[in-house]
C-alpha cells in the first residue's frame, strides 16, 4: 500500500516534466525580434502586434524590461481582461533620438514557459516604395504601394504604421531623346482611399484612420485613369525626418488589350495574317479600330515580311520568324512585360492533309460531311490557308456529290453516293501574289491524298418491336434485333435500362414496362448508328387466326393466335400486334376435355408463324368429336379471352371391297369408305368428295347417298381395260 502511494507522485512528476519539455518546443512568438522607429510625438508611436503560437488553450502574461522604451498592452479576443491573452501590442514610447533596446517577455501561466522578444528602437535612415507590379491597367482595381523603412545598417523596420507620409504624383519625362510627351500625372493616375476599395483586413486600419483625418500613412492605393507613365514619390512628412531621402517609382498605365491571334501563327510565303486588337473593360470585350493613336503595330524582324498598317495585315515574304507588337507611344516599352504580342513564322509548304467532320474516314451513304484540306510544312506544322491560296481537291463523281466549295479550295461539303473504297487527292496549285494576282507556284509540287471507306446507313430491324409485359409475373423476355449496313460490326446499347438491357449480339431482354430506344452503332465509327423503338406494354386483346382446325386422331395441329397491346406513337394511341408473345403465359381451356389436349414444350421460331401471329398453340386429337378451345389471360383488373372450334376425326379407310375389285368392261362396282372429317357443327353444308384415279378417262364415278352422312359410297364404271389405283378425298364444306 505504501509503495503505491509513493509511485503515483513519481509518475505524475515524470508527466509534468514531459509536458513542460513538449510545450517549450511547441510555443513560439511570431516576431522573435522587433525593429521600430522612435516616436516623434504621441501620435507617431509605432506599434506591432506580438502573437504567441501554441497548441490548444494557452494564457500569457506580457511584460517589458524597459517601460520607458516600449510599453506592452495585452490583447484579449473577447475584450474580457480576466480571460486568456495570446497576443499583445508592443508600442515604441521612446522619444529620444538614440538607439534604445528592451526585452519583451511572455510567460505561459500553466506551464511557466517564458518566451522572449528583443526590441530595438532607432532612427529611420532611408525609405523604399514596394509594390507587386509597376504596370497598372485602366479601369481595374487599384494597386497597393507601400513604403518600407530601413536603419543605418539596412535592417528593415518591422512596422512604420503610424508614421506620416507625403505621397506625390510627378510627370514622367522619359530618358534623353525619348519621344514620350510629358503629361499631367493626375490625368494618368489617381489615389484611391482604402474606404473606397475592396481592400480589407486589420493591417490597413491605421492607414484608414489617417486618411479619414486628411493625412496619409505608409501605404497608398493607385489606380490607372488613362494610358501613360507617371512618377509616384513618397517622403516622411515630419520635419525630424527631413534628412531621409525621398523615394519614387515609375508606374506604367496601360489598357487591357489583346492582340489576336495571340498564339504563334504559321503561314506560307506570300500568305498573310490579319491582326485584331481587342479591348477588355468591365468584363466586356470590344474590337479596337486600327490604326488608332497612341497605338501602333511594329515588327521585331522587318526582313521576314511587310506590315500594312491601314488594315493591320502582315504578309510573309521570306522564310523566317518575327514578332508583331502593339506599342503604346505614351509608354516607354523598355522593361515592359505586358506588351501585346503575336508571333508569325513564315514557312515553305510540305504536303497536304485532309480532315473530315467527325474525324473518321469511314463514311455513310447520303450523309453530308465537311472536308477541310490542310497545308503542313515538312516538320508537320499546320500552316494557315488564306484566301489567296489555291488548292485543287478531287472527289470522284461516281462516289461523291460536291455540294459546296470555297474559292481557295480548302473547304468542301460533300455527300457520299455509293458504297466502296475511294481515295481523295489534292494539290496546292499556288498562291496569288500582289494586285495583279499572279499565281506563284511551289516547287516541288505540294500534294496529298486520303483513303476513305463508304458504307450503307445502319438500319435496326424491326424498326418497331412491341413485347408483352406481365405485371404479375415480371417475366424476362428475350427478343432478337438485327442490324444491317455499316461495316457489319456493331455495338449495341439502350437508352432506358429500366425497360431492357442489350446483349453484345443484339438480344434485348425485357426488364420492365415502358418505352426505350435500342441503338446499334458501328464499332469502327460510332457516328454511324441507328435506333429502333421498343414498347413493353400489357396485352389488351387476344384472337385466333384462320388455320387448319381439324386433326386426325393421334396427330397434332398448330393454331396461331395474335395478342395486341396499346402504344403511343406521335401522341396517338394505337393497338398493335406484339412482335413476339411466345412467353406470355395463357390458360388453355376445352369445353370437351377428352377430345384434345395441348402439347407443351415445343420449340419453334417466329419464322414458323404466319403473318399477323405472335405465337401458336399445338393440340393433339385424342378422339373423334368437336370441342371449343379458349385462350384465357386473367390478371387483377384484366380478363382477356379468345375461342376457336376444333375437331378430331378417325382416319378415312376403305370398307368395301376388302380385296382389289375385278370388273369387266362397261360394268361397275360399289366402293364404300368410312371415317374421315366429321360434318362441322352449325355451319357445315356437307362434304366435298372426290375419287381420284391414275387415268381419269378410264373410269366414271358416281357418289351415292347424302353428303352429310359420314359414310361415303361411290359406284365406279369401267370404260377401258387396265389396272387402276384409286384414292378417296373427303373434305368438309363450311359456310362462314
Amino acid at each position: 500500500c505504501v509503495l503505491g502511494i509513493l509511485m503515483v507522485p513519481a509518475y505524475f512528476l515524470l508527466f509534468l516534466l514531459f509536458a513542460a519539455g513538449k510545450s517549450r518546443l511547441q510555443l513560439s512568438l511570431n516576431h522573435p525580434r522587433i525593429l521600430l522607429p522612435y516616436a516623434v510625438d504621441d501620435r507617431t508611436k509605432s506599434s506591432v502586434v506580438l502573437s504567441a503560437q501554441c497548441p490548444g488553450e494557452c494564457c500569457f502574461k506580457w511584460s517589458t524590461s524597459r517601460p520607458d522604451v516600449a510599453s506592452v498592452e495585452a490583447v484579449y479576443p473577447d475584450g474580457n481582461e480576466s480571460g486568456c491573452s495570446k497576443s499583445a501590442r508592443v508600442i515604441a514610447t521612446s522619444l529620444q533620438q538614440s538607439r534604445r533596446a528592451s526585452v519583451i517577455t511572455a510567460k505561459e501561466q500553466t506551464s511557466g514557459v517564458t518566451l522572449r522578444c528583443d526590441l530595438l528602437i532607432t532612427a529611420i535612415h532611408r525609405i523604399e516604395i514596394v509594390t507587386t507590379t509597376k504596370e497598372l491597367t485602366v479601369d481595374e482595381p487599384p494597386e497597393r504601394l507601400q513604403a518600407r523603412a530601413y536603419d543605418e545598417y539596412d535592417n528593415m523596420f518591422t512596422s512604420i504604421n503610424t508614421q506620416l507620409f507625403e505621397w506625390t504624383l510627378l510627370p514622367y519625362t522619359g530618358p534623353k531623346g525619348s519621344e514620350i510627351a510629358e503629361a499631367d500625372p493626375t490625368s494618368i493616375i489617381r489615389f484611391v482611399p482604402f474606404d473606397d476599395s475592396t481592400y480589407d483586413g486589420r493591417e490597413h486600419d491605421d492607414t484608414r484612420h489617417l486618411e479619414r483625418i486628411g493625412q496619409r500613412g505608409d501605404q497608398i492605393l493607385a489606380a490607372g485613369v488613362s494610358t501613360g507613365m507617371a512618377i509616384v514619390q513618397a517622403r516622411l512628412y515630419h520635419n525630424v525626418w527631413k534628412n531621409v531621402p525621398t523615394h519614387s517609382v515609375v508606374l506604367r498605365i496601360v489598357e487591357n488589350l489583346m492582340l489576336q491571334p495571340s498564339n504563334d501563327v504559321y503561314i506560307m510565303v506570300y500568305s498573310y495574317v490579319d491582326f485584331v486588337v481587342e479591348r477588355r473593360r468591365h468584363g466586356k470585350t470590344v474590337v479596337l479600330a486600327m490604326p488608332q493613336q497612341p497605338y501602333e503595330l511594329t515588327l521585331s524582324n522587318t526582313t521576314v515580311g511587310s506590315l500594312n498598317h491601314s488594315i493591320s495585315r502582315f504578309t510573309g515574304l521570306v522564310v523566317g520568324r518575327t514578332d508583331v507588337q502593339l506599342i503604346n507611344k505614351n509608354v516607354d516599352a523598355a522593361g515592359f512585360t505586358r506588351v501585346p504580342t503575336g508571333s508569325v513564322c513564315v514557312m515553305q509548304p510540305g504536303y497536304l492533309g485532309f480532315e473530315i467532320s467527325g474525324g473518321n474516314w469511314m463514311l455513310e451513304v447520303n450523309r453530308t460531311y465537311d472536308v477541310t484540306v490542310r497545308v503542313y510544312d515538312r516538320q508537320n506544322q499546320l500552316l494557315i490557308v488564306t484566301e489567296n491560296v489555291r488548292i485543287l481537291a478531287v472527289f470522284r463523281d461516281a462516289y461523291f456529290e460536291v455540294l459546296y466549295s470555297t474559292v481557295n479550295g480548302s473547304f468542301h461539303i460533300v455527300r457520299p453516293l455509293k458504297v466502296g473504297d475511294v481515295t481523295l487527292t489534292g494539290r496546292l496549285r499556288g498562291i496569288l501574289v500582289g494586285e495583279s494576282s499572279q499565281l506563284h507556284q511551289f516547287r516541288p509540287p505540294v500534294t496529298g491524298e486520303q483513303p476513305a471507306e463508304i458504307f450503307n446507313p445502319i438500319a435496326v430491324l424491326p424498326q418497331l418491336a412491341v413485347l408483352p409485359w406481365d405485371p404479375q409475373l415480371s417475366m424476362q423476355h428475350d427478343y432478337q434485333l438485327e442490324a444491317v449496313g455499316g461495316s457489319g460490326e456493331y455495338d449495341w446499347s439502350i437508352n432506358r435500362r429500366s425497360v431492357g438491357r442489350m446483349s453484345a449480339d443484339g438480344v434485348v431482354t425485357v426488364i420492365g414496362q415502358g418505352t426505350a430506344r435500342p441503338k446499334a452503332s458501328d464499332e469502327r465509327n460510332a457516328a454511324i448508328f441507328n435506333t429502333s423503338w421498343l414498347f413493353v406494354v400489357p396485352p389488351v386483346e387476344i384472337k385466333f387466326l384462320p388455320a387448319t382446325v381439324e386433326s386426325l386422331i393421334g396427330t397434332t395441329i398448330d393454331l396461331p393466335f395474335a395478342v395486341k397491346g396499346l402504344i403511343q406513337i406521335d401522341g396517338k394511341e394505337q393497338s398493335v400486334l406484339f412482335s413476339d408473345c411466345r412467353k406470355l403465359q395463357l390458360d388453355w381451356e376445352f369445353t370437351e376435355g377428352e377430345i384434345f389436349k395441348t402439347v407443351h414444350h415445343t420449340e419453334y421460331s417466329l419464322s414458323d408463324l404466319p403473318n399477323g401471329s405472335c405465337a401458336r398453340v399445338r393440340v393433339e386429337a385424342l378422339k373423334q368429336g368437336h370441342t371449343q378451345l379458349s385462350a384465357v389471360y386473367r390478371r387483377p383488373g384484366v380478363s382477356l379471352s379468345a375461342s376457336i372450334l376444333i375437331g378430331g376425326y378417325p382416319p378415312l379407310k376403305l370398307a368395301l371391297p376388302k380385296q382389289p375389285a375385278r370388273v369387266t368392261l362397261a360394268s361397275s362396282y360399289l366402293y364404300q369408305f368410312e371415317g374421315g372429317p366429321l360434318p362441322w357443327p352449325l355451319d357445315a353444308v356437307g362434304f366435298s368428295r372426290d375419287l381420284r384415279a391414275g387415268n381419269r378417262e378410264s373410269l366414271v364415278t358416281h357418289w351415292i347417298g347424302e353428303r352429310r352422312v359420314a359414310v361415303h359410297a361411290s359406284r365406279v364404271y369401267c370404260r377401258m381395260l387396265g389396272d387402276q389405283v384409286m384414292s378417296a378425298v373427303v373434305t368438309v364444306v363450311r359456310v362462314r
